[in-house]
C-alpha cells in the first residue's frame, strides 16, 4: 500500500478543460469499451456555459464493480452510474485478494514476516506472503519504521522482509533478494499467499471496489442522460473477484505436436 502527502480535493477541476484533462486516463490507459460514454461526457462538457451551471464537487462514498483498470485509475459502476476514478494526492490505494503458492516465481515482488536470530538466520517458517508488497526493500525490525538503507546488524525478533523471489534451494527454501541482502526462508506447508498492492493495473472487470473521495456532479437537464462522472479518490480499495493469476490474459506457449517416427521398413 502507499500513502503520499495530504489530499487536495478537486480545485483543478473547476474548468471544462481541467475535466477533459482528467479524462485522459480513461481514453489512453483504461480504454473505455463504449464510445457513447465518451461522447456523452464531451456533450455534457460542451453544454456548460449554454444555460447550465458548471459541475459541483460533492462527496463520494460507495461500493461498486470495476469495469476496467490501469495504473492511472479505474472505470467503475456505482449505484447505476459510471465513474472514472483516479487516485488523488495522498490517496490510500489497495488491491487485495487471494493468490496461490504457484505465483511465487522468480522475479515476483513479495513481503512477509519472519523470525530471525541475532545472526540474521530464520528461526521459524513463513506463514503468510503478500504479493507485490510495497515499501522500501530490505529486512526491517518489526518494531522500527522501515529505513531506506536498513542496517545489516540484527536483533533477534520478528522482521518485515520486502524483496523479490530469486529462486528455490535444493532443500525447498525460497531465496529472497531483499534490497542488497539475500535471505533463504522456509514456507509453511499451508502458507497463505495474498495479493496486497497499490497497483490498480492488477484489478480487472468484476472486482469489487470501495471508494471514498469526491466527484463532479454535472447540471443535468430533464431527459438528459447522465454522462460518466469524474471522481478523485482519497481512499480506494479493490478486492479481486477471482484468485490472482499473474498469467491471466497472457498467451501460454503451445507445444508442437510430437512428430511420428516412420515405421521401419519390413524385411
Amino acid at each position: 500500500m502507499r500513502r503520499l502527502d495530504g489530499c487536495r480535493p478537486a480545485a483543478r477541476w473547476r474548468t471544462a478543460a481541467g475535466i477533459t484533462a482528467r479524462l485522459a486516463f480513461g481514453l489512453a490507459s483504461v480504454g473505455l469499451a463504449s464510445v457513447g460514454l465518451v461522447v456523452g461526457l464531451v456533450v455534457g462538457l460542451a453544454s456548460v456555459g449554454h444555460g447550465q451551471q458548471p459541475p459541483r464537487i460533492v462527496p463520494l462514498q460507495g461500493e461498486g464493480q470495476v469495469d476496467s483498470a490501469s495504473q492511472e485509475g479505474v472505470v467503475a459502476v456505482i449505484g447505476g452510474n459510471i465513474y472514472l476514478i483516479a487516485p488523488g494526492p495522498g490517496a490510500l490505494v489497495t488491491v487485495q485478494g487471494p493468490a496461490s503458492r504457484e505465483c511465487l516465481v522468480p522475479g515476483t515482488p513479495v513481503g512477509f514476516e519472519v523470525a530471525l536470530d541475532d545472526k540474521g538466520k530464520p528461526t521459524g517458517e513463513v506463514e503468510r506472503v503478500w504479493l507485490h508488497a510495497s515499501g522500501p526493500a530490505g529486512i526491517h525490525p518489526q518494531d522500527e519504521p522501515p529505513a531506506k538503507k536498513p542496517s545489516r546488524r540484527r536483533v533477534a525478533g520478528i522482521h518485515n522482509v520486502v524483496g523479490v523471489v530469486k529462486g528455490t534451494t535444493p532443500t525447498g527454501e525460497y531465496t529472497i533478494l531483499a534490497g542488497t541482502e539475500r535471505l533463504a526462508v522456509k514456507l509453511k506447508e499451508d502458507v497463505t499467499v495474498e495479493l496486497n498492492s497499490a497497483n490498480l493495473a492488477l484489478a480487472s472487470k468484476g472486482d469489487t471496489l470501495v471508494v471514498s473521495g469526491s466527484y463532479m456532479q454535472p447540471d443535468i437537464q430533464p431527459g438528459q442522460p447522465v454522462p460518466p462522472l469524474q471522481a478523485e479518490a482519497t481512499r480506494l480499495t479493490v478486492t479481486l473477484a477471482k484468485p490472482f493469476d499473474p498469467h491471466a490474459g497472457k498467451k501460454r506457449p503451445i507445444k508442437p505436436p510430437a512428430r511420428k517416427q516412420p515405421a521401419p521398413a519390413g524385411g
